[in-house]
């Protein structure tokens, strides 16, 4: 399966969803599955394989951006970053699935996979 991972932090030090995500990444890769990611550009902890590097936020940059992405989750800050992600050039039927590691990608994977006809999912965990 060709998968595309929407992760904002995917390539930072620290941070729960990070690990999990990485994590989710290896296991989905050591399965045979070939699995891209989407995040933004100036992680301190580059990661191998395909990774697409968007640009920083304009008038934020990074440490910002990470700092106050819960009130950038929004249309605006969507639109920039699908704007970003069309320079990759995606093309229909390139991934079967785009999936998204939280809530924060939950709106950009849907509209991704719409672009690109693939199917689109995000990480769900269940409470004990």
């Amino acid at each position: 399966m060709r998968i595309l991972m929407v992760c904002h932090f995917f390539e930072s030090a620290h941070g729960g969803g990070i690990i999990v995500a990485r994590l989710l990444r290896r296991l989905m890769e050591e399965r045979g599955h070939r699995v891209d990611v989407l995040c933004l550009a100036g992680g301190d902890e580059p990661q191998p394989g395909t990774v697409y590097r968007l640009a920083a936020l304009p008038l934020l940059g990074r440490d910002l951006a990470r700092k106050f992405l819960l009130f950038l989750n929004n249309g605006l800050f969507d639109r920039w970053f699908l704007r970003q992600a069309a320079g990759f050039r995606f093309k229909p039927g390139q991934y079967d699935v785009i999936h998204c590691q939280d809530f924060l990608g939950v709106r950009m994977a849907r509209s991704l996979a719409t672009r690109t006809g693939a199917s689109w999912g995000v990480t769900d965990r269940k409470s004990t």
